[in-house]
């Protein structure tokens, strides 16, 4: 990989009263200078540079460093420490990095020296502070902000640096179960170094949650990296929904974990679904509702009656239409095992064939319960 390379710092167009040519009769307080306007084109930066460390671990769609600044400001907030002045730290993580801007997100393997890092990052906020912002009370604010968290003297310093460290473990566990990434230097690096108890607290349950994937993973012979899709809000967390450990793609989507096709190693679903399709659609949906509600599977394995059991047996009877019931759960399906497909195909493989589609959306249900011992 070539050296990075750094851009000149900015050179400020003046004193304050070249602003940006407007009309004669324009409101003062339009009279924009351009070295501010430069800073606010300046921090955009933060939303397009990838945090390196992802990008060298190949982590398709990496965070960005204003991705990462951001999180921690919402968790800055959630402490109970009543010590602290937590707008302060929320401030504080919002300009902590502020100067990666200019420089970018410098990580160790590229052999710059810290005290060369550190010269390039208080320049680039002595830039921002002095030519851009000209000594403002926002300048002045960001600049006591920024040394006060360099210089780690003070509580609230020591906390935001505690984020920091949990932040990037948080996401690369994230990106472990995401992407199938092996990323234990991000654990090593961070976690034993954090003090505050708060966020130790936290930590804590972040590597009880990671040591349950891999106690999950070794029960069930599977890869510790499950690629497991996380819950979406209102989900309870449930089992592990790829237990196959089927690889993700750039959308985070994966394939079914058994083919449409394949319904034949599974016999006896497979003639249920022939004989009495409504009772296996019923069953299917009593189950995934168990798991979505509940956070585990059904002890009684779906109802034999039930109300979608009825619903299609009604319109698979009198107007041969079951197939739509199934093909809005098939949608379901994929959505919560974060699995390819659209609509059409969803429609094509429920009228198509019928019971295959039925027993491969029982299949991929089972190894979710089978991820709880079930059976």
């Amino acid at each position: 990989m070539p050296p990075r390379e750094f851009a000149p710092l900015y050179v400020p167009t003046g004193d304050l009263g070249k602003g940006i040519p407007l009309p004669a009769d324009c409101h003062p307080r339009l009279q924009l200078h351009p070295d501010r306007l430069a800073f606010f084109h300046l921090i955009s930066n933060l939303k397009t540079q990838k945090r390196t460390g992802w990008v060298d671990h190949d982590i398709p769609s990496p965070e960005s460093i204003s991705d990462h600044m951001f999180r921690m400001a919402v968790m800055a907030m959630c402490t109970s420490d009543e010590k602290l002045d937590i707008s302060k730290c929320v401030m504080m993580c919002l300009v902590h990095d502020l100067a990666e801007a200019h420089v970018g997100d410098i990580a160790p393997r590229e052999g710059i020296p810290q005290d060369e890092k550190r010269r390039r990052e208080a320049a680039t906020i002595q830039n921002i502070v002095h030519d851009m912002l000209h000594d403002s009370p926002a300048a002045k604010q960001i600049e006591a902000l920024w040394t006060e968290y360099e210089e780690r003297k003070t509580p609230e310093a020591r906390f935001v640096k505690d984020l920091d460290r949990f932040e990037m473990a948080a996401q690369a566990f994230e990106y472990e179960r995401a992407h199938g990434k092996a990323l234990q230097s991000f654990f090593d690096s961070s976690l034993p170094k954090i003090e505050h108890d708060d966020v130790k607290g936290w930590a804590e349950v972040l590597e009880v949650e990671r040591a349950a994937a891999v106690y999950n993973a070794m029960a069930y012979q599977q890869p510790y990296i499950n690629q497991q899709p996380m819950a979406t809000m209102g989900m309870k967390a449930g089992g592990n929904r790829n237990a196959l450990g089927k690889p993700m793609n750039s959308d985070g989507k994966r394939e079914w974990s058994h083919g449409l096709c394949d319904c034949f190693s599974a016999c006896g679903t497979c003639c249920y679904a022939c004989w009495c399709p409504c009772i296996v659609h019923g069953k299917n949906k009593q189950r995934v509702a168990h798991l979505e509600d509940k956070g585990s599977p059904d002890p009684e394995g779906g109802a034999c009656c039930s109300g979608a059991c009825w619903a299609h047996c009604c319109l698979q009877t009198f107007f041969g239409l079951g197939c739509i019931l199934q093909c809005m759960n098939r949608g379901e399906i994929r959505g919560r095992y974060a699995i390819e497909g659209g609509c059409c195909g969803d429609c094509l493989s429920s009228a198509c064939c019928g019971p295959c589609d039925l027993t491969q959306v029982s299949r991929e249900i089972q190894l979710e319960e089978q991820s709880f011992g079930r059976y």
